[in-house]
């Protein structure tokens, strides 16, 4: 009975085997690609030869990289330095291959927005939303937005923009898109209505902020822990060392100023351009 016993566990063991074997050593086969999918990434990102030599061996150790995540942020992070164009292609397939694609989107969502490649930037966007999400107002804002910046399909730009406004009218960001979308579509005299109203609007919202002391509070604690230049130094800051309350109205000014400009208005232009001056604010296309 002992011996009959020790048999059978060793059969039980040996059939286990068999199963688990294979499973071990495709989880292992992954794990080898994804090893190498992070070495193309790291030499991506810090300009270094390698990335190819690198997806090669991910692709020996694991055939079907199209299923692995990090297959598709290293084409995206290799379009994004060769191709910027590609981009949205490369979004578009991860979609179809696998359900975690928004994270990928979100990614290169940044990285085009970063590098100023906004049209691009709208076609991944349309590829992240759904149904739902393409008529939420905040949503047809940034497209109508990223089209303007882009100076394409400003007439699709301007529908969008238009409905987002009907939910929230006296919305200076959405006055404000709308302002740059005309600007781009020749009109100034009605992109400057739209421009006032915006700066008004965050004037009046600055204010009443200023006026609450728990709001003065929590502006002060995000002021101080922006990073900033020395308070000597007379280069622009940057997005990511300005206050974003700063750096928003920012935007606003620029807008209004070019607006200004192209009306010949250039003395009312030029409080704009002073204003930016003194908050050590860009001149030029990085205020978007």
């Amino acid at each position: 009975m002992k011996q009959r016993f020790s048999w059978n566990g060793l059969i039980v063991a040996l059939t286990i085997s068999l199963v688990l074997i294979p499973v071990i050593f495709g989880q292992l086969d992954r794990s080898i690609a994804n090893w190498h999918l992070a070495s193309a990434a790291n030499a991506l990102q810090f300009g270094e030869d390698g990335a190819d030599e690198q997806l090669r061996r991910a692709e020996q150790a694991f055939p079907e990289l199209e299923k692995l995540h990090d297959y598709w942020l290293v084409r995206i992070m290799q379009a994004l330095l060769e191709s910027p164009s590609q981009v949205p292609e490369i979004v578009s397939r991860a979609k179809q291959s696998q359900m975690d694609y928004l994270s990928l989107g979100q990614y290169a969502l940044q990285r085009l927005e970063s590098i100023r490649q906004y049209a691009e930037a709208v076609e991944v966007l349309e590829l992240m939303l759904s149904e739902v999400q393409r008529s939420d107002p905040t949503m047809l804002n940034q497209l109508a937005y990223f089209r303007s910046l882009a100076a394409v399909d400003l007439d699709r730009a301007l529908a969008d923009i238009n409905q987002a406004l009907e939910h929230y009218p006296e919305n200076e960001a959405f006055r404000d898109t709308r302002a740059w979308v005309l600007f781009q579509m020749g009109k100034p005299v009605e992109a400057l209505e739209d421009a006032e109203f915006a700066v008004s609007k965050l004037e009046e919202l600055k204010t009443r902020l200023e006026e609450d002391p728990l709001m003065r509070w929590s502006m002060w604690l995000q002021d101080s822990s922006t990073q900033r230049q020395p308070t000597d130094s007379t280069e622009a800051l940057t997005r990511e060392e300005a206050n974003p309350i700063l750096w928003n109205e920012g935007v606003l000014r620029f807008h209004r100023a070019k607006i200004l400009e192209s009306l010949g208005r250039d003395e009312q232009a030029q409080q704009d351009w002073a204003w930016l001056k003194e908050n050590r604010l860009p001149l030029e296309g990085e205020l978007q």
